[in-house]
Formats: C-alpha cells, sequence, structure tokens
C-alpha cells in the first residue's frame, strides 16, 4: 500500500505462496481497499477458473488481448484510443494470480503494450502490478517441450523477474486445523524441497487408498447426494476427480453421467478440413485435440459442464468456467453458473465453430459444437486454484511434470475427504516430479 501511495512507478510485487496460504483472500482484501479509495483495479489470472475467483476477474488473455500466438517480440492487440486502452492508461493496480502456469513472453507482451500506452519505459509502463502464484505448483505448457524448454518458458527467465519485490506466505489455511490435517499440511509443504519426496514416494499412510475407479467415483460423489436435487449443486460445485491426462477424463466422466438420473442427449458436431481431399466424417469424430469439444457431445440435465472458449467474460463465461445443465435444446444449452462471483447466473450457450492450430493435426480441423465438455473429472492443471471440500485422485498414471502431484494433492480442505486411486494393490509408490532450478530461490 505505501508503495503505490508514494512511488508507484516502482510497486511491482511477486507474492511466492503455496497452495492453500490464502493468496486469494489477500487479493481480495487488496481489491476492496482500493476500491473503497476510489482506485482502478484489474483482476486478472492465468486460467479461467482462477479468474472466476477474483472481483471482476477476467483470463490475461481477455483482458489484455495477448496474442495466442504470442513471442518475445509480441505486442498486444490495444491502441491507445480504444476503450481498453484508455482503461489501462487510468489503471492504478493490476492484481494477476496463477502467474507460473503463463509463457514469460505474455508477460513481456503486456509490458510492451503498457510502456506504450503510458509513454513510459518503467517496468509495465509504471502500472503497479501485483503477481502472485506458486512455483512449486504446475510451469508454462510447452508443446512437447522438454525439462529445459519448460523452465525457460517460465516468468523467472524473463528481464521481468529481476524488477520485482518477492514477498512470501507460508501457514496452510486451507486444512483445517488439528489432527492428520496438521502432519499433512506439514508433509505438503516439503513435499516440493525435500529431496526424499522426489521421484518414486509412497504417499502418507492416513491417505485413503482405493484400487477401483467405481470406488473412487463413489468416495467424492456418492450416489444418494448426486441423485438429490437440492445436494447435488453444492456436491458438484465442492468436489471433483483429478487426472493427470485428458484421456482419463472421458472414461471417468461417461461413468458419472451414467449415474445421473434422466435421458442422456446427444449432439454431434460438424466436421470440416482444410485438405483437398476431406477426410471421412466417421473417421473425424474420432479426433479429440486439446481445446475442442467432443464431435459426439452426451449430455443430461444437472450435469456440469466446463466452457472451453472465451464466450462472454464480462458476465463469468471464460474458458474454465463451470456451470451446471438446466436445460437442453437443439441450438443451446441453458445452464447455470456454479461457483465464483457470477454463481447462479444463467446463460445460453450456443454451437461455435472452433478451429485447431496446424501443429496439434498437421491440417486444420474446424468443428461447429457446443464449446463444452463434462467436468465430473478434470484435468490436475485445470484445478489450480481452487478449494475443494472432496477430491478424488486418479494416479493409475503418475504425474508426468512438475508440480501437477503436488497441485493435485493440495487442492482438499480436509485430508479425511481426500482419496487415491491406484492401479493396482502392488503398486506402492506414485512420482514426484520437480524441476529444482525454480525453486532455488524459495526454499524452506
Amino acid at each position: 500500500m505505501d508503495a503505490i501511495d508514494t512511488d508507484p512507478t516502482t510497486a511491482h510485487f511477486f507474492i511466492q505462496g503455496p497452495g492453500g496460504t490464502g493468496k486469494t483472500f489477500l487479493y481480495k482484501a487488496i481489491y476492496h481497499h482500493l476500491r473503497s479509495k476510489g482506485k482502478l483495479v484489474l483482476c486478472v489470472a492465468s486460467s479461467g477458473i482462477a479468474a472466476l475467483l477474483l472481483p471482476r476477474g477476467r483470463t490475461a488473455h481477455s483482458r489484455f488481448k495477448i496474442p495466442l500466438a504470442c513471442d518475445e517480440n509480441s505486442t498486444c492487440n490495444v491502441t491507445r484510443t480504444s476503450q481498453l486502452g484508455r482503461l489501462l492508461q487510468r489503471v492504478d493496480l493490476v492484481i494477476w494470480d496463477e502467474v507460473p502456469m503463463q509463457n514469460r513472453s505474455n508477460f513481456e507482451a503486456v509490458h510492451r503494450t503498457l510502456c506504450d500506452l503510458k509513454a513510459s519505459e518503467a517496468l509495465f509502463g509504471g502500472v503497479p502490478v501485483l503477481m502472485g502464484g506458486d512455483f512449486a505448483q504446475t510451469l508454462p505448457v510447452v508443446v512437447n517441450g522438454s525439462r529445459a524448454r519448460t523452465v525457460g518458458a517460465s516468468l523467472q527467465k524473463s528481464f521481468i523477474w529481476h524488477k520485482l519485490t518477492i514477498l512470501r506466505l507460508s501457514r496452510n489455511m486451507r486444512l483445517l486445523a488439528g489432527g492428520p490435517n496438521a502432519d499433512y499440511a506439514d508433509w505438503l509443504r516439503r513435499m516440493s524441497h525435500d529431496p526424499r519426496l522426489i521421484g518414486p514416494i509412497a504417499l502418507p499412510a492416513y491417505l485413503r487408498c482405493v484400487y477401483e475407479l467405481p470406488d473412487l467415483i463413489e468416495s467424492v460423489f456418492p450416489l444418494a447426494s448426486l441423485r438429490s436435487p437440492t445436494l447435488r449443486d453444492d456436491l458438484l460445485a465442492n468436489c471433483a476427480i483429478l487426472s493427470v491426462y485428458n484421456a482419463s477424463l472421458k472414461e471417468i466422466n461417461d461413468l458419472m453421467l451414467d449415474r445421473l438420473p434422466g435421458e442422456a442427449v446427444t449432439f454431434f458436431a460438424t466436421d470440416k478440413t482444410d485438405l483437398l481431399e476431406e477426410l471421412p466424417a466417421e473417421y473425424l469424430k474420432t479426433v479429440h485435440p486439446p481445446g475442442l469439444p467432443p464431435a459426439v457431445l452426451q449430455l443430461k440435465t444437472g450435469a456440469p459442464i466446463m466452457l472451453l472458449r472465451n464466450l462472454r467474460p464480462e458476465d463469468g463465461l471464460c474458458n474454465g468456467t463451470r456451470l451446471i445443465v438446466t436445460r437442453l435444446s437443439r441450438h443451446v444449452i441453458e445452464a447455470r453458473i456454479l461457483a465464483g462471483e457470477f454463481k447462479g447466473r444463467v446463460h445460453l450457450i450456443p454451437r461455435i465453430l472452433l478451429v485447431t492450430r496446424k501443429e496439434q493435426l498437421n491440417y486444420e480441423l474446424q468443428r461447429k459444437q457446443f464449446p463444452v465438455q463434462l467436468c465430473f473429472a478434470i484435468t490436475i492443471n485445470k484445478s489450480q486454484g481452487q478449494s475443494l471440500q472432496a477430491v478424488g485422485v486418479d494416479l493409475r498414471v503418475p504425474a508426468f511434470s512438475h508440480g501437477q502431484l503436488y497441485v493435485a494433492l493440495s487442492r482438499v480442505t480436509d485430508v479425511g475427504r481426500l482419496t487415491v486411486l491406484y492401479s493396482s494393490k502392488d503398486v506402492e509408490t506414485t512420482r514426484n516430479v520437480v524441476y529444482s532450478e525454480v525453486l532455488e530461490q524459495f526454499r524452506l
């Protein structure tokens, strides 16, 4: 607060806080304090789910118009005379959450844009910026990237990093106090720093482990609660099954859909490619590139869905927003937002045209479909930033990237409601992948 009041051009901070230490609470407190003084504050996050937890939160790409194909020379699509350009010239603080999982070129593009808008060479054009996150959690996704390329894409490798003042949070406020939770909080605190907890590790003995998928599903989504209209909303908003790979989601979501009462409605996509000779429609229905909805989408009233595109961020419809289906028709889906600032708002979701990038399939696939997928189960990366009451972690396939296991195990508020699925009783360990070079500054 002193830096913003006395010398805002140097007020650039990064808050390093492990999962559950209260970063979101702190952002909200600072936001409301400054708004009470009449100051303009913008809240952004690197993912849609994290953005919805912030006051008037938006994804960074949506707020700053960051190019999807961003490199070291990119700038944002904002002009001085545009409405957004005039807004950014007046902003008093930018709060940016979950920055470790975003590519450094995105921050540099925002820096260049703000310098141009403010006609200043200072960092971010002299606009105060409060960043936050946990470098023990997931890093930027680099397609087919090695460890070196993934680390190289992080904010720590940017010229911006050395100009930030580092602050820290340490006490776990997510886990309930006392008993096994205290031991579990200490174990989580050490799991990214203690060499004995890196690589193949055994999870604490007090964690509940199961070996069949139906047992995992029942522990997180009890059938009696799932079929009760009065309990279902709270259950779906505060519970989730987390998986390492996208490929595992379909199996879990299909089983969960069968448990819901009612008849499923099937929606078929229209697919087209840019190839001279069109591929068979039957084949295209089997293609499921990341970021695109399935060609054959099955839904029921009461099922939870996740948006895959930014539709209307100002109304809470961001990539990653979770909703519950309230009505299904041929051309639109009526759904209600499950959590966040816009909780309870009902929206109509239309079919839209979604297009893959060339590097994904070696050809361009155009798919017209509802931009949603079932989200009883979500990937670990999508869950980052959330606090959940009950969590199931599918570890039949171990984690393969930095921070995945830590993120999955740190979402829950009570260790007694955390369940882990192993492939068999013979498996006693799982893999904890840690890139220690990004944690050197934050050693315990």
